[in-house]
């Protein structure tokens, strides 16, 4: 589906790929040539353009009717892709996107320092969108700067348990961290989509929010399910994630003294096997499975009311937000080896 999508506003995002670009090639690199060459190594290694597309999609409009929200696009996706840099130096990965992480190949200084870059060029795509009027760009900077510190505030979140700031796991706010961290942009870029083309704003934030929520914790379940233990990131990070949270809500009810034992080797992120044979023997796996099915289910229900009748719309193909649902649908019911969307009801 995601191959569907992407196809079907291919113009569009060859058009947001060439302005980010073009963005780059505005600035003087002439005493620092390597920045430039890193700048457009990232430009040059798109990953899946979920939240463009979200923009695009939420818009409701033949891609072709709306240049307007290129800049936009361009924007939410420079600083997505600045945020990527932050998040793997902070998290030790060595990998991004099949390369090796920028930090492990140029140092930490120098990965902030282009992750910086990202971040201020996604300012002057809207800067210099003379299609839009004034009050338009202001709001659509307001909404990208609000997404901005939400991101951050929950990368702080996520920190904050290695810190130690939520020394009882009970108080540790996952919830409220993949809201800020990934829900946030979503909601931005589908609330931009829908505010240049006139469609309800609070509504399509809403939709992009939970798409984010979905995509995040089926992800998180993948860590720890999908492959081997041992090389699971997030418990070699230590990091308290929804399949750890759920644990030990179950063990808690039965086994407290596990429950404090499993919550000593995230510490020291140790014993990842255990831990994870601990989840299958309590069935946290496919308590999860059920729930990531329910939400794929009921995301792809919300696309279709949100676009029911939009623009006289009679045609018994998906509406791009509907095949942007099932995308994201489809990576929550394939999370742990699944089968994928036909388990929810929606025809391939």
């Amino acid at each position: 589906m995601l191959t569907t999508l992407t196809a079907r506003f291919e113009a569009s995002l060859t058009e947001i790929d060439r302005l980010a670009l073009a963005e780059v090639t505005r600035w003087p690199w002439e005493d620092l040539p390597p920045m430039e060459k890193m700048l457009c190594t990232q430009l040059a290694r798109p990953g899946k353009r979920l939240r463009p597309l979200l923009m695009l999609a939420t818009a409701g409009l033949p891609a072709e009717g709306l240049p307007c929200l290129y800049p936009a696009a361009v924007a939410v996706e420079l600083f997505h892709l600045a945020s990527l840099i932050l998040d793997d130096i902070q998290d030790n990965a060595e990998l991004r996107r099949g390369e090796r992480a920028v930090h492990t190949t140029s140092g930490t200084s120098m990965a902030i320092n282009l992750a910086g870059l990202l971040r201020t060029l996604s300012y002057h795509p809207v800067h210099r969108a003379e299609n839009l009027p004034a009050s338009d760009r202001l709001k659509i900077h307001r909404l990208l700067d609000t997404a901005a510190t939400r991101l951050f505030m929950g990368q702080t979140i996520d920190i904050g348990w290695d810190l130690g700031w939520y020394p009882e796991p009970a108080r540790f706010p996952y919830e409220s961290m993949i809201a800020h961290k990934t829900g946030g942009l979503f909601g931005c870029a589908a609330r931009i989509g829908a505010f240049l083309a006139g469609r309800d704003e609070h509504a399509a934030e809403g939709f992009g929010a939970r798409a984010g929520a979905l995509y995040q914790m089926s992800d998180d379940y993948d860590d720890v399910f999908a492959g081997d233990p041992e090389r699971s990131e997030d418990l070699r990070e230590g990091k308290y994630t929804w399949p750890l949270i759920e644990l030990r809500s179950r063990l808690q009810r039965t086994a407290p003294a596990t429950a404090a034992e499993v919550t000593r080797w995230l510490r020291e992120g140790t014993h990842q096997r255990e831990i994870v044979d601990l989840m299958r023997d309590h069935g946290v796996d496919t308590g999860l499975r059920r729930r990531l099915d329910e939400m794929a289910h009921h995301l792809v229900i919300e696309a279709r009311e949100l676009t029911a009748g939009q623009d006289g719309r009679t045609s018994p193909s998906p509406s791009p937000l509907e095949m942007f649902a099932r995308v994201i649908a489809g990576s929550a019911t394939r999370s742990g080896g699944q089968s994928a969307v036909p388990t929810i009801g929606v025809a391939p």
